[in-house]
């Protein structure tokens, strides 16, 4: 299992759902959108924000009312997977999930934001490549 640790804005959360598991045992979960402001590397506009659903379970339901929408964040999450066969045709599928492990308010975040507006350097690289002075794999500038 994975850890990993973002910074954001809340954008969304869901109700609390109680599910059945396997076990038979009850499971409250719900899922809270962060939504990162991403930036143009050569223009330093404002463009695709990226916006990551994160599961809440157990005790993290509540503590999510503490955290209404518009409150910057830093949130600590585990990268799950796992393998799901359909017992009726056989079929294999993946599923990923994020599963929330901490939150905290975020006080620097706005701060974050104008610091990559401003660091939106550009600079050309001996192979001919360009390459953005704050860009990083998943701000590559592609749609997906």
């Amino acid at each position: 299992m994975a850890i990993y640790t973002i910074s954001g804005t809340i954008t969304h959360v869901s109700p609390i759902v109680t599910i059945t598991t396997r076990s038979g045992e009850p499971l409250s979960k719900r899922t809270v959108v962060i939504t990162q402001r991403r930036f143009n590397p050569t223009s330093g506009e404002e463009y695709r924000p990226n916006h990551i659903p994160i599961e809440a379970t157990k005790t993290f339901c509540q503590v999510i009312d503490n955290f209404p929408a518009g409150t910057p964040v830093r949130v600590t999450f585990a990268l799950n997977g796992r393998e799901w066969a359909d017992q009726r045709t056989g079929e294999i599928r993946y599923f990923v999930s994020l599963l929330l492990t901490s939150i905290e308010r975020d006080e620097t975040a706005a701060a974050h934001v104008e610091k990559a507006q401003t660091q939106a350097v550009v600079s050309q690289q001996p192979n001919g490549a360009y390459t953005a002075g704050h860009a990083t794999p998943a701000d590559d500038g592609l749609p997906f």
